[in-house]
């Protein structure tokens, strides 16, 4: 039988969710966008700055949780407004996952808005490697 887990440390009480869930040794983590610790958004406008503070975010959290992002196998690529600023994206997305042999499948679409106004948001999932 399945149990579900958290890393109660990565959690924020404010909010009505899990930062990551653990099921079957598989992490579901939350959408990340690109906000600072204050809460304010960075570089609002800078599609390549906030994809940049996203990828950061995503590799603390990996890394509190002894991952990589070797080990992400999915992704969900959310861009806010239209997907104008797809290639910029993938352009900063494809440097982040330079290094891994196999890349995580995804999807991406545009939604009509984001948190904080953010342009994107990033949802993953990740396995412990041997």
């Amino acid at each position: 039988m399945s149990k579900i887990e958290t890393v109660k440390e990565l959690n924020i009480a404010t909010v009505p969710y899990s930062a990551v869930t653990i099921v079957d040794g598989h992490y579901h983590f939350s959408g990340v966008v690109p906000d600072l610790e204050n809460g304010e958004l960075v570089s609002p406008g800078d599609i390549k700055a906030q994809t940049r503070q996203v990828l950061v975010k995503m590799k603390n959290l990996l890394e509190i949780c002894g991952l990589s992002f070797k080990s992400i196998y999915d992704v969900t690529l959310m861009l806010g407004g239209s997907m104008d600023h797809f290639p910029k994206v993938n352009e900063i997305y494809a440097e982040a996952f330079a290094g891994s042999e196999i890349k995580p499948a995804r999807k991406a679409f545009a939604v009509v808005e984001l948190p904080f106004q953010a342009k994107v948001e990033i949802q993953f999932s990740a396995v412990p490697l041997d």
